[in-house]
């Protein structure tokens, strides 16, 4: 069905029809759908899917929603998560939805509300819609109703009854309404209601639809309760304020017209005839003049999904002005699809982000200043992990360590292992939405931990952080006495760890009454000499600091004729005079020894055990003996100086009655012939 009609483009506020009509050209209206007591409604930018309320037999305003297939519109579907609480005392209206479809917008006045009518909504899920939710800053004992909603969801507009003290008087301006505004805080709460510019209410407003631009505003008013409704435009200032508004047509006719929006450059609306003023009627569409149009704004359409598994993603994408900083649009991508789409980006500069709880962040700047493209990527993927990779390492000598890592989860104590890499080279995956506690241990270490953030936004999927391990250690006193008089002696201390690279030097000076104090690692075995001392020979053994007391007395032999010196970790080859290299360490001191005490004559003597006859043994430690005093000339000690001997198995420090006791008589001395 089409209707003529006349378009004007007067400024001001006279609506006087006749007059009016006399400069319009006639148009064509085109009906839309076969949908018919059409009380509100909202149409989506793409003009295929439409949300409204109708009334049914019973003079009763229910939600119903329809799509467009194939260039035609479907049946309505009745939205039963909102029409099961209408009753014949509880009323509905006013329907709009957000942007991107997610979510719906109405008022009524159903029990749990504030008081009159009040501002609900229900969200796009994946089993459909949900049940309605109270906005409970947008409601208040007065009546608000009509809610229309930015396209970044950072401000929304609706309809304020005005609350008149007299009955009478509140009784013939029953529906007379004002245009408020509400905006989002950094909080993401919204503000309390404030009117808009007196320009805009006037009259009786029926309805309100901001458009994509967030800059240009429909809406219906009625000059006096008993003149037809005309559909109304107007734009913002740059100041934010109203332009003086302009009707977008007139029907001479004597038609109404409410809930006018636009959609695929044309004006749609309800077009009623009903005398009586129900406001219901069938919904009508026109081409828009360029004049009435929004904005020209750029449409950033895309997807949010996962890194890994392509899953849509349902995240605030929120768009500040760069300058300010000031939100200017929060959007939402779809959970069913993962799909976003920004509309309202006009000729400026912006800064986009995009968050998920438990998914990282990303951040775009985008510039439109000559509008010719989208910036955005097509698809924003984010990711909900993060790998940790962790060095583990000695804190004093820099070197890898085996040991354990494990993160604690803050918000419920789950716990996630670590898996090896390399040599003290640790890998973690934890998922974000929570910090966590980051733990090391290594076997003789104290515990080492920090607190890594991953409740905030996160930007990169691969961290590296070096955590260095401090040893456990022992506090051991180190006592050095004469063997002889056991007078204290303040000598040169050395402590070689067998088990690391690591040397501790204590000079002699650094002595107090021959005593000093050594820290060294639990759980390893040192290499201990002691030496310096003018005319002592030195002292070598090693310990072992898990079973070491707290003290270790140290007695040293004065060099003196007839003084026989065990020599520690002298070994051979199995029957042989081969001297094993774990040897030389040890007969370097003697060398050292013997080149500092020049006036010293000495006998290398060698024993063997009882494995073998007693010839055999004499033979082999006659051999071991020339080897010891070889080594010793080849490293510069005067072959004058020394003899050497082998006895066999005649001279044992303890019985030769089980493998320990044979080891100890397996051994190498020097006895000291002459001292000078």
């Amino acid at each position: 069905m089409k209707y003529k009609i006349a378009i004007f483009s007067v400024l001001g506020l006279v609506f006087q029809s006749n007059n009016i009509a006399q400069a319009g050209e006639p148009i064509e209206l085109q009906k839309i759908g076969t949908w018919q007591n059409v009380v509100s409604f909202h149409i989506n930018r793409a003009e295929s899917h439409i949300v409204m309320t109708m009334l049914n037999a019973q003079g009763q305003e229910l939600a119903y929603e329809a799509f467009k297939n194939n260039g035609l519109w479907g049946n309505a579907y009745p939205i039963d998560e909102i029409n099961s609480r209408v009753s014949s005392d509880v009323k509905i209206g006013g329907i709009s939805m957000t942007d991107n479809e997610q979510r719906i917008y109405f008022h009524a006045n159903f029990p749990n509300g504030v008081g009159g009518s009040d501002i609900y909504y229900c969200e796009r899920t994946k089993e459909g819609w949900s049940n309605p939710q109270l906005e409970p800053d947008l409601s208040t004992p007065d009546d608000e109703t009509y809610p229309t909603i930015t396209c970044g969801g950072n401000t929304i507009y609706l309809l304020r009854h005005r609350v008149v003290a007299n009955l009478k008087q509140e009784k013939k301006e029953l529906d007379k309404q004002s245009v408020y505004y509400a905006e989002k805080d950094a909080k993401n709460k919204w503000t309390k209601l404030q009117t808009v510019n007196l320009a805009l209410n006037f009259g009786w407003t029926q309805d309100v639809q901001i458009l994509a631009d967030g800059k240009t505003m429909y809406y219906s008013v009625r000059e006096d309760r008993k003149a037809p409704s005309v559909p109304i435009y107007t734009r913002a200032t740059v100041a934010g304020e109203w332009y003086l508004p302009e009707p977008l047509f007139v029907d001479e006719s004597g038609y109404d017209y409410y809930s006018p929006q636009y959609a695929g450059n044309k004006i749609y609306a309800i077009r009623s005839n009903d005398k009586k003023r129900i406001r219901s009627g069938t919904i009508i569409s026109t081409p828009c003049p360029d004049k009435y149009a929004p904005q020209l704004v750029v449409n950033e359409v895309g997807i949010v999904q996962t890194q890994k598994t392509h899953k849509p993603i349902e995240a605030i994408v929120n768009v500040y002005n760069p300058t300010t900083n000031a939100v200017q649009g929060r959007y939402k991508s779809s959970s069913v699809d993962g799909v976003y789409d920004l509309t309202n980006l006009a000729a400026n500069n912006y800064i986009v982000d995009v968050r998920s709880n438990g998914y990282s962040y990303v951040s775009y700047q985008l510039n439109y200043k000559d509008l010719k493209k989208a910036q955005m990527p097509q698809t924003i993927e984010l990711f909900d992990t993060i790998q940790l990779d962790l060095n583990i390492y000695d804190s004093e000598i820099f070197r890898p360590l085996t040991g354990k890592v494990i993160a604690v989860r803050q918000t419920d104590k789950s716990i996630f292992r670590s898996q090896p890499l390399a040599e003290g080279r640790y890998s973690l995956m934890l998922p974000l939405g929570s910090d966590y506690n980051i733990i090391a241990t290594g076997n003789g270490f104290e515990e080492n931990k920090f607190l890594f953030k991953l409740a905030g936004d996160i930007v990169y999927s691969h961290f590296e952080r070096n955590l260095p391990l401090d040893p456990k250690k022992k506090t051991v006193r180190i006592n050095v006495y004469d063997a002889e008089t056991k007078a204290p002696l303040n000598a040169n201390i050395n402590l070689v760890n067998l088990k690391r690279e690591e040397t501790i030097d204590i000079k002699a000076q650094s002595m107090v009454n021959g005593q000093t104090n050594a820290n060294l690692r639990y759980f390893d075995k040192y290499e201990l000499t002691v030496s310096g001392v003018a005319n002592y020979a030195f002292h070598n053994r090693q310990l072992d600091v898990e079973h070491l007391a707290d003290e270790v007395d140290v007695y040293l032999i004065p060099l003196k004729a007839n003084t026989s010196i065990l020599l520690n970790n002298i070994n051979f080859a199995t029957a042989s005079a081969e001297i094993m290299p774990e040897s030389y360490s040890e007969l370097d001191r003697v060398v050292k020894l013997l080149n500092e005490n020049k006036g010293l004559r000495i006998e290398i003597s060698a024993h063997t055990d009882n494995v073998g006859t007693a010839q055999y043994n004499i033979v082999l430690s006659d051999r071991r003996a020339q080897a010891v005093l070889n080594y010793l000339v080849e490293n510069g000690v005067d072959p004058l100086a020394l003899i050497s001997k082998g006895y066999g198995l005649t001279k044992p420090l303890v019985p030769n009655t089980t493998e320990e006791n044979r080891a100890k008589n397996r051994r190498v001395e020097f006895k000291i012939l002459e001292a000078e």
